[in-house]
């Protein structure tokens, strides 16, 4: 999907979604497969996601259309604005729209540059569309005149629901000009009371600009499977199945809506509760492992033949070069060859530390579970059967964690503490090499740089179970830690008070400030114990608390 020229583009195509990823991944596909000129617009996603999970899914959209902007919500009115501001023309697209036809954005604009008293172009009405979903009762066609080879062009004020309904948010074009004096001064706060705000000022426009155009046959139509937003009671299909929840799971699984299915289908209406096809994507596995690797390509190929070895296969690999001066990015680069039959990939950066380079690696990544791996440690062949097994079994828990075998030197099996959120603040007993569901990244907002000398995993699994997440031993010595002199771990001692000190300030709900010496030496103990037990019954409940409306 191409962008046109930078700065200001002639189209702004808004695309507005909430907590619908695989849904909102669906327009965007069918935008691009039945749109021929789309690169005539900027394409920003203006979007809401009420958990960490629909975050994370977001995110990885974004990787599948890497020339769309994405934008999380923040004043959604101010947003929205900024987003128009300097077109000529706006785009309005809701995520649970598809393009099922063959468009053209030129020849939109050229109908509303050609008729001064045509209000917008719609994708969604044709002669075909004789029935009025959201109202359940068919609708009489207005009067069509032709406007162009394909294209008509009505007189809207008096005509019947749908036709009748000029200024609309799924998947029609305005003139800006038009437009943003309302979208500066009128109250709103997501999409469906945007709509409808407008719709109240329609009565404006009737008389200088009457006419409304559309394709012959409409090549759009929204489907209705479910509801994500509380402003209004929508028409939807409701079926469980379709819930933004299921989906997600679908979503994470690596289905995704065929769009090629719906190609050429004809609807009655502007809505119509069409059935989902999937299909299923292949490069989208179960969990992502990533290696940073900085000065340590002698030790990167022992690290990842322990993946290879792997009884669990659905995985990908990211090797994140972190501007190592040795030979790193040629054995990682060397690894991805011999292997081409696996999803290993390397990416490169300048050094920018352990913290940076896993962030920058898990950024890249789609799997639905995490595994950060160091470039000089192991994994037991079965690591990741037994981590998956116990995070897909209990769903409830969001990190797995295994004791430990050391090699190297000092060799032994360390037997980890059982899970303990009251001591963790104090005591790290969790192994950086946990395997964990990829929404707690994305709560904790990922490893914190500022834990320069180390610690930057125990900073990681403090943030998380200040959120609610829980961990689960497996009492197996399946992570393998090479004892090393000049590992980080040793460098990361030196500066323990330091660091303990920097975790405080990260986290300052879960330490508390000793006034006399200065320090946040003490856990809130039971703080945390109450943030646990809410955090885990909301999310057993599927509670959104605070959640922003949104289409």
């Amino acid at each position: 999907m191409a962008n046109g020229k930078p700065g200001d583009p002639q189209i702004a195509c808004v695309v507005f979604s909430k907590n619908r990823p695989l849904q909102l991944d669906a327009a965007l596909a069918s935008l691009d497969l039945n749109v021929s000129d789309l690169g005539l617009a900027r394409v920003t996603v203006l979007y809401a996601a009420t958990t960490p999970l629909f975050a994370a899914q977001y995110r990885i959209v974004g990787l599948d259309h890497p020339d769309v902007e994405f934008r999380r919500e923040d004043d959604f009115k101010r947003d929205l604005v900024e987003l128009v501001a300097g077109s000529l023309f706006a785009l309005f697209v809701v995520d649970d729209t598809l393009f099922v036809g063959d468009a053209s954005l030129a020849t939109a604009t050229s109908i509303l540059e050609d008729d001064p008293a045509c209000i917008g172009f719609s994708f969604r009405l044709g002669r075909n569309t004789t029935y009025c979903y959201t109202m359940d009762k068919p609708q009489n066609p207005p009067d069509f005149r032709s406007a162009a080879p394909g294209v008509l062009r009505f007189n809207w004020p008096g005509m019947e629901h749908d036709f009748g309904y000029p200024i609309e948010v799924s998947s029609s074009m305005y003139r800006t000009a038009d437009l943003l004096p309302l979208l500066e001064s009128l109250p709103y706060r997501n999409p469906n009371t945007l709509e409808a705000a407008l719709a109240a000022r329609e009565g404006e426009f009737r008389e200088h600009l009457p006419h409304l155009a559309c394709y012959e046959q409409s090549v759009a139509l929204s489907v209705p499977a479910n509801l994500v937003q509380s402003a209004w009671t929508n028409r939807a299909n409701g079926r469980p199945e379709l819930s933004a929840e299921s989906l997600a799971r679908e979503f994470g699984k690596g289905r995704r809506l065929d769009i090629a299915h719906y190609r050429d289908h004809v609807a009655n209406a502007a809505h119509e509760d069409l059935p989902f096809v999937f299909t299923q994507r292949s490069d989208v596995p179960a969990i992502s492992i990533v290696i940073p690797c900085y000065k340590q390509a002698e030790f990167l190929p022992e690290a990842v033949e322990s993946v290879l070895a792997q009884t669990f296969t659905d995985w990908e690999l990211v090797i994140v070069d972190d501007g190592s001066p040795d030979a790193t990015g040629q054995v990682a680069d060397e690894l991805a060859r011999l292997h081409p039959e696996r999803h290993i990939r390397v990416v490169r950066q300048a050094n920018a530390g352990l913290a940076r380079a896993r962030n920058a690696g898990i950024e890249k990544t789609r799997g639905s579970y995490v595994l950060p791996l160091d470039a000089d440690d192991r994994i037991a062949p079965t690591m990741l059967e037994r981590a998956y097994r116990l995070l897909e079994e209990q769903p409830g828990i969001a990190i797995a964690y295994a004791d430990h075998r050391r090699f190297g030197g000092a060799d032994g099996v360390i037997q980890m503490a059982e899970f303990n959120p009251t001591i963790l603040p104090a005591v790290n007993y969790l192994g950086y090499c946990s395997l964990y569901r990829r929404e707690v990244w994305e709560a904790v907002g990922g490893y914190n740089p500022n834990m320069v000398y180390g610690y930057e995993d125990w900073d990681f699994w403090v943030g998380a179970v200040e959120r609610g997440y829980v961990a689960r031993r497996i009492p197996e010595p399946l992570f393998e830690y090479r004892v090393r002199e000049g590992s980080m771990y040793s460098d990361a001692l030196v500066h323990d008070a330091e660091l303990r000190d920097q975790m405080s300030r990260n986290h300052p709900s879960v330490y508390r400030w000793d006034r006399r010496l200065r320090r946040w030496p003490i856990v809130r103990a039971r703080l945390l114990r109450s943030r646990i037990g809410t955090a885990v019954h909301s999310r057993r409940r599927g509670a959104t608390d605070g959640a922003p409306e949104g289409s």
